[in-house]
């Protein structure tokens, strides 16, 4: 089971606004991996993403988090209500489809970015 992301992907949700301080691991970087000087890296975990998640959003209607396992081996992320749901993520690992909702509820302004004190 995968609990973490890679570099690249943390560095993915950096640069969309999500405050590295959340991420609960540091990696040391290789010489040729860094591209500045500092050898260490955040790497988000599964929870760290999951923290990072807003909880629901408002679009329209309210609409909350919700994630599940399928029955054809994949994880579904999304935001729902009764009459409504956005874009499904689906992926073989949870962090996977978290980590895609994320990327969209950033891009699609749902996204509060919070701070290692909220």
């Amino acid at each position: 089971m995968k609990t973490e992301l890679t570099v690249s992907e943390s560095q993915h949700l950096i640069d969309l606004g999500v405050d590295p301080k959340l991420a609960s691991k540091e990696v040391a970087l290789t010489i040729w991996e860094r591209d500045y000087n500092d050898p260490r890296h955040p790497v988000f975990r599964l929870e760290d993403v999951i923290e990072a998640l807003p909880k629901e959003i408002d679009s329209k209607i309210k609409m909350f988090l919700s994630f599940y396992w399928t029955p054809k081996d994949r994880w579904t992320a999304h935001y729902d209500c009764i009459f409504a749901s956005t874009k499904l993520f689906k992926a073989p690992e949870l962090i996977d489809a978290l980590y895609s909702l994320l990327c969209w509820a950033i891009t699609n302004g749902h996204y509060k970015p919070k701070t290692d004190n909220q």
